[in-house]
């Protein structure tokens, strides 16, 4: 599944995830737990290890059913990553265990009146070392300056489709034979792979009508730090550019489902253009899912770049639910050493 890319072609090459310690990754929550409460919060250094699996290990190794372990969101394995995990325990069942889970270290163990949920989450720093680069190292920083006052596509990483994408294939075979029962995770699973390639399509085709990052009559932008959209009309198109050349709102696409605010105008033309070629997959959603809105584009926080010997070292944050991986092919063609 390969989508378009606004900059034309890489500036060179690289190697990544060669070692777990090339990539780090560290939650930004969006509060600090209070000291007291039924809830206790665990932060965690993991190592090469998967998230829902620690989740198991602290479940089982305290006693406490799983359903009452929770995270704010999947981190990648391959890597080196500090989280949270939240445990429901107003009985403190797990205050004299002593957790013991391979490749994990328990930095911190705090007490909250609330648990962790699936967004609690303002975004992620990145830490990444590109090994072996080879091209133009001027045009990667020309680029990297760019992408930081322009921002990049905003599309859902390849992980979002499991291995080797093979979670959206069997996504849209399932809806085809009729979505019979399945787990609720896996239903669950199907409907993000679903939703997230049409968001994908959608924004290819902006990208294609160089529109990705601008906005068009009848669209609903997004205001940045609140997620809220309203309507861009002839009243309000002409400051609408200037706040979207500010960065200050973007454009935004379907997380097709029910109860959708519609685009009008150019931007329904633009969805309606790139949906009615799966409506099967549509009218699915429709009947199963609630509608939302997500920005065409994210800028990188806070970054810095530098050249060591032959590697690329890269530090920056993105917003919650926006993909590095992505952010990497916008610069590079990537060579993931993990697969």
């Amino acid at each position: 599944m390969q989508f378009l890319s606004p900059f034309g072609s890489s500036c060179g090459a690289a190697d990544f995830k060669t070692l777990c310690e090339d990539f780090k990754v560290t939650e930004i929550g969006k509060f600090v737990p209070s000291g007291q409460g039924e809830h206790l919060w665990l932060w965690i250094e993991k190592t090469n290890t998967n998230t829902a699996w620690v989740s198991e290990e602290l479940a089982k190794q305290s006693g406490i059913k799983l359903r009452d372990v929770s995270y704010a969101g999947r981190k990648d394995k391959v890597a080196i990553t500090q989280q949270w995990f939240s445990l429901y325990d107003p009985k403190r069942i797990s205050d004299t265990v002593a957790f013991d889970i391979p490749n994990c270290t328990i930095l911190k163990s705090v007490r909250h009146n609330q648990k962790l949920r699936v967004g609690n989450l303002l975004g992620n720093i990145f830490e990444i070392r590109l090994r072996n680069f080879t091209g133009d190292y001027l045009g990667l920083e020309e680029r990297l300056k760019e992408i930081s006052t322009r921002g990049f596509p905003n599309y859902f990483g390849p992980q979002r489709f499991g291995r080797k994408l093979n979670n959206l294939p069997k996504a849209i075979a399932w809806v085809e034979k009729g979505a019979g029962r399945l787990r609720r995770e896996q239903r669950s699973l199907y409907f993000s792979v679903l939703r997230s390639y049409l968001f994908n399509l959608i924004l290819s085709e902006r990208i294609s009508q160089d529109t990705w990052d601008k906005v068009v009559l009848g669209e609903l932008a997004q205001l940045h730090g609140n997620h809220s959209v309203f309507s861009i009309d002839n009243e309000n198109i002409a400051l609408a550019h200037i706040r979207c050349a500010d960065f200050d709102i973007s454009p935004t696409g379907p997380l097709v489902g029910a109860g959708n605010v519609s685009t009008e105008s150019v931007a329904f033309e633009i969805e309606n253009k790139v949906l009615e070629q799966s409506q099967e997959l549509v009218a699915f959603l429709h009947k199963e899912a609630n509608s939302a809105r997500r920005a065409l584009r994210v800028r990188p926080m806070d970054m810095t770049f530098f050249q060591d010997k032959n590697d690329i070292i890269l530090k920056f944050s993105l917003s919650a639910g926006s993909y590095a991986t992505v952010f990497l092919q916008n610069l590079l063609e990537v060579h993931d050493k993990s697969l």
